[in-house]
């Protein structure tokens, strides 16, 4: 099972992609031992024998895994188009054993452009974050994230986990495990029957 996790030391940057990152702001402060916390949860879940449900539909595979408690520790999400944009997006959500979210990971790429962003989350707020966009198309031009776009759109340590970046979904959904199972269930989330037949 891929380690998710490493991505935070993995930053590429060639000489032709404008790639930018984007951390906290210097003055946030960093609760590192609940980072740590976090962090030993997403390894442990990484090293579980877990039970694993899938969905899947055109270009779309949805995988929820559930320990041997049948708590749901981790959540994973991957839609690919083929319609000639190579447009893809997948996610990550890990779980604690009270069904918190303390972690997403979230990848996207299109044929000009890619962006990484990771959350370590506590209570439903961010602990700490990292945000990677790489655009092939946009050195050189006005297509690039500017100083003050950056710290426009740049999260806020210990405030509500609320959207990722590079796409809209609305991640307050995904705080706790029991909501994300309800959401998965319901009919306004287009999925096939072969959900409800694992219920």
């Amino acid at each position: 099972m891929k380690k998710t996790i490493t991505i935070l030391s993995i930053f590429f940057c060639a000489t032709n992609i404008a790639a930018q990152k984007i951390l906290p702001a210097k003055s946030a402060v960093i609760d590192t031992v609940t980072r740590a916390q976090c962090k030993q949860i997403v390894d442990e879940i990484n090293t579980m024998q877990l039970k694993c449900d899938t969905i899947s539909g055109n270009n779309l595979l949805k995988a929820i895994y559930f320990d041997k408690k049948g708590r749901l520790r981790k959540y994973f999400w991957n839609q690919t188009e083929n319609d000639g944009a190579q447009e893809c997006i997948a996610m990550s959500a890990y779980y604690n054993e009270n069904g918190e979210l303390v972690y997403l990971f979230s990848e996207t790429s299109t044929d000009c452009s890619s962006g990484e962003e990771i959350y370590y989350i506590y209570k439903g707020r961010i602990v700490d974050f990292a945000i990677n966009l790489d655009c092939g198309c946009c050195e050189g031009n006005e297509d690039a994230y500017t100083k003050k776009e950056i710290n426009r759109i740049r999260p806020v340590i210990g405030n509500p986990l609320k959207a990722f970046i590079d796409w809209d979904l609305n991640l307050t959904n995904f705080i706790q495990a029991q909501t994300l199972l309800r959401i998965l269930q319901s009919k306004e989330y287009y999925y096939d029957k072969e959900f409800e037949e694992l219920q």
